[in-house]
């Protein structure tokens, strides 16, 4: 587990390395084939994820879901592990949350797993890490709704352009 510098993370980038071996504790390793599926879309999930080695692709469906054998479009991101990231956050604020997107291996990868009980716990021992981590946390939320929010206005300039016309 040592292998693993977590400060570089988002999450963990202010805690020290005291701090961050409570999780290395805990952390479960799982490794991943390539276009194996990580997390499914809309399936329950209790885990933050952070990326350790290789590549995974997110599809997110861009359009409701309608009927069942019909393929929705897909918006394609790719994260490497050489970016420190983590996914899966929304789950350790809502009990039975569905995941907002599918994530497979891009490349064979390897996923440091932390489930929720697990930063309850370490939370509950030590308010003062917990604090830290659910900061970072929320900085990495604040910076999707600022894209999504973004990818919004996108959608409603374009759809207003095509009823002007």
């Amino acid at each position: 587990m040592n292998n693993y510098n977590l400060s570089d993370y988002l999450l963990f980038n202010t805690l020290n390395e005291n701090e961050i071996s409570h999780f290395l504790k805990v952390m479960k390793i799982n490794s991943y084939k390539k276009n194996e599926t990580i997390i499914k879309e809309n399936e329950i999930g209790d885990s933050i994820m952070l990326l350790l080695d290789g590549t995974v692709s997110i599809t997110k469906a861009l359009t409701m879901h309608t009927n069942k054998n019909e393929k929705r479009e897909k918006e394609f991101i790719k994260l490497e592990s050489k970016d420190f990231p983590f996914f899966g956050e929304i789950s350790v604020f809502k009990n039975n949350s569905k995941r907002t997107a599918t994530i497979k291996g891009a490349s064979n990868c390897t996923i440091g797993v932390l489930d929720k009980k697990d930063l309850i716990t370490i939370f509950k021992k030590n308010s003062e890490i917990g604090y830290k981590v659910v900061t970072n946390i929320s900085h990495k939320l604040i910076d999707d709704l600022l894209v999504t929010n973004n990818q919004v206005l996108k959608l409603t300039t374009a759809f207003s352009l095509m009823l002007d016309e």
